[in-house]
């Protein structure tokens, strides 16, 4: 891992007013910006797990992941009773397929807050990659009971229901994901397929075939408006 060191600063400025345009560049996509205003709040400041935390984010988005996992332990160091950088750390190791550290290190947030819809909804992709499904099943549920409104913890757990040919409990799971994001095309998708395959063709005429235009004549509706 190479060593991390701060380049050149302005000086002037508040630690609040570093962070906060440092959030800025980030958001317009000015990473070099962005670093320059966190690295001068961690000069003023360097007992800052949050200026560590966002270099870090910003590395992870350059896809700099050596350095990126640098600021996550530096973040740690600091205050280790916090859960994000473990979580980016596990994104880290997500990102480069070493799920095994990739998993511990969502295990350990996980200690830490174990309602962490990040660090469940990623912890319990793995532990369907590897088949155990009682563990993602808990991860996905507990993302949900944290954030019921979370359409992704929904689709995974209905695709997690259907590797186990449990098709109502994916229908359910469907279902709510609807009932949340109406316009959402994946699951309606899902759905469409799933009674298809169980040739409940009924449900098809007349309940997905219209979800489906509905949605085509909100998109062309949208399109028109927008072209205007």
């Amino acid at each position: 891992m190479s060593q991390w060191s701060p380049r050149a600063r302005r000086v002037g400025g508040d630690s609040q007013s570093h962070m906060q345009a440092g959030k800025k560049h980030v958001e317009a996509g000015r990473f070099e910006d962005a670093l320059s205003e966190f690295e001068q709040e961690l000069a003023e400041n360097p007992n800052s797990a949050a200026a560590h935390m966002a270099i870090g984010n910003v590395y992870f988005k350059q896809e700099h992941y050596d350095d990126s996992l640098m600021q996550y332990q530096n973040a740690m160091d600091i205050n280790g009773n916090i859960a994000a950088p473990l979580v980016m750390s596990g994104n880290v190791y997500f990102q480069t397929d070493d799920l095994d550290k990739a998993l511990s290190e969502y295990e350990e947030a996980l200690e830490i807050d174990p309602n962490l819809e990040s660090a469940n909804l990623q912890a319990g992709r793995i532990y369907v990659k590897r088949e155990l499904f009682d563990e993602a099943e808990k991860c996905f549920r507990n993302t949900l009971k944290s954030n019921p409104q979370m359409t992704a913890a929904r689709l995974l757990l209905a695709s997690l229901y259907l590797k186990q040919d449990k098709n109502q409990d994916a229908i359910d799971e469907l279902e709510s994901a609807v009932s949340s994001k109406p316009d959402l095309w994946i699951t309606h998708a899902q759905l469409g397929r799933i009674y298809i395959k169980q040739k409940e063709f009924l449900f098809v005429n007349t309940i997905f075939l219209p979800r489906v235009c509905i949605l085509l004549c909100k998109g062309l509706i949208n399109k028109i408006i927008t072209n205007k």
